[in-house]
């Protein structure tokens, strides 16, 4: 997210802006961007009936939503990769050290809790289908 905020100038079309400045780097995107995904979500408490999806199983979503739509029995979509990062840049490149990792992957992991939830959840409910 932060290459592609950085490299179109912030006008990412996210639907939660982060207005552009040039000299913000990773950390501070980072803790100024907390919990994106739950944001959309809000308050909502997802239920087995829900159709749930994740980019890791993109493929199996899509065909719920064809299958739902159209009344039809489920079968698996092939959905092809759009904006796709090729190469994703490592911590070290993100202005991290190495010997900074350990203790930055664990603060971002208690500041973007709620996303981590939301994940899980996710996660859990495709695979009880």
């Amino acid at each position: 997210m932060f290459d592609n905020w950085h490299r179109n100038k912030g006008n990412v079309g996210w639907g939660i802006e982060i207005p552009y400045n040039p000299r913000v780097d990773f950390r501070q995107f980072v803790d100024e961007f907390p919990n994106y995904q739950s944001r959309f979500v809000g308050n909502y408490r997802f239920r087995r009936s829900d159709i749930i999806g994740t980019t890791n199983k993109v493929n199996f979503f899509a065909g719920r939503i064809i299958a739902y739509l159209s009344g039809c029995q489920y079968q698996e979509i092939h959905v092809d990769k759009r904006n796709e990062t090729k190469k994703k840049l490592t911590l070290a490149q993100l202005g991290i050290p190495e010997a900074d990792q350990p203790e930055f992957l664990s603060q971002f992991e208690k500041l973007n809790g709620l996303d981590y939830d939301l994940w899980y959840e996710a996660q859990r409910l495709e695979s009880e289908i």
